[in-house]
């Protein structure tokens, strides 16, 4: 990630100290703009919790990171587990990772 992970750090930082909407539609252009990968359990609290504040925000256009988030909402680790829960024949809603999205 580089330059674009110190600017995820910056972000989340100004973020907690005075969220405006400047700040706000950076957040989500950056987002927009960067493709995400090898994200994992140990790297993703952050993008988490900007995603969730992105989604919260009523002035973004929620669609410019619809795509990224999604790869980040269903990381690989979590993709098989996801799929052999649906093709089960147990309800979706007491699967763990159903519950750990319907959470956020």
């Amino acid at each position: 990630m580089g330059e674009h992970g110190k600017a995820i750090s910056v972000y989340k930082k100004a973020i907690s100290i005075v969220p405006n909407n400047i700040i706000t539609n950076g957040l989500s252009d950056l987002f927009k703009s960067i493709k995400l990968g090898n994200l994992n359990k140990n790297n993703s609290k952050d993008f988490r919790e900007l995603f969730l504040y992105l989604y919260k925000q009523n002035n973004i256009n929620h669609d410019d990171i619809f795509n990224n988030s999604k790869s980040f909402l269903l990381l690989e680790e979590n993709k098989n587990e996801l799929k052999q829960a649906i093709n089960s024949s147990s309800l979706l809603i007491n699967n763990k990772i159903i519950k750990n999205l319907l959470g956020d």
